[in-house]
């Protein structure tokens, strides 16, 4: 089977809308040159339509004609790559998301397993922001939480009581949540700051991890819940 048909047949398995990136076929290594031609000629066909570098998409027609790719898939190849978990929305979406602020903000904050930068896919604007601790599907509830934690202080339309009592609810009933591995991450990634707000959250709800997180602070500094 040729490069050309192979392409073919995967554009025709993925569902219209759905963003397919030049890395997801497997000539992409191994042919490059064939790849990209291939692709050329389906997007002059009409069969694939041109997203962003690298990003094709199965074009969709609505009521109004040809219609993009929705938000949501238009951030999949920032927070998945080659299948594997590699981002999470964290900042203000995050925080709207877990009821802590009813704001939401034009940009959108990811966390990532990579270096700093800005983005513009279509009209949303994207930071990218270097995970501090490795990215994968298990970990994504504790750095979300952690986010939180540093964030305490700048998060909009709310109090800090509100905040906390939130945070040790979530805690509190979320039995995917372990405690103890939200300390150790904390511990092993996150600045003494963010120990010591974890560890006045955490004090009601897991008194002997409240000790450890103490523990690792220097006890001649000094720090702040906000």
């Amino acid at each position: 089977m040729s490069i050309q048909q192979q392409v073919a047949r995967q554009v025709a398995a993925t569902p219209p809308g759905k963003i397919i990136v030049s890395r997801d076929f497997p000539a992409w290594k191994s042919a490059p040159n064939g790849l990209s031609k291939a692709l050329s000629r389906l997007v002059a066909s009409g069969e694939l339509a041109r997203f962003a570098k690298g990003q094709f998409y199965r074009p969709k027609t609505g009521m109004f004609g040809q219609q993009q790719p929705t938000d949501s898939e238009k951030l999949r190849p920032l927070l998945f790559e080659n299948g594997k978990r590699t981002g999470y929305i964290t900042g203000l979406r995050l925080f709207n998301i877990l009821g802590l602020t009813t704001q939401l903000s034009r940009t959108i904050e990811i966390s990532r397993n990579s270096t700093k930068q800005n983005k513009k896919i279509g009209a949303l604007e994207i930071i990218i922001i270097p995970s501090r601790a490795p990215v994968t599907d298990i970990n994504i509830p504790y750095l979300e939480i952690l986010d939180v934690v540093r964030a305490l202080s700048r998060i909009p339309d709310t109090s800090l009581e509100t905040t906390i009592a939130r945070l040790r609810s979530l805690l509190k009933k979320n039995n995917a949540i372990e405690k103890e591995t939200l300390i150790n991450l904390a511990l092993t990634y996150y600045p003494p700051a963010t120990r010591y707000r974890l560890a006045h959250i955490i004090s009601p709800l897991a008194p002997e991890l409240e000790k450890r997180l103490r523990a690792s602070l220097n006890p001649t500094s000094r720090f702040r819940i906000v």
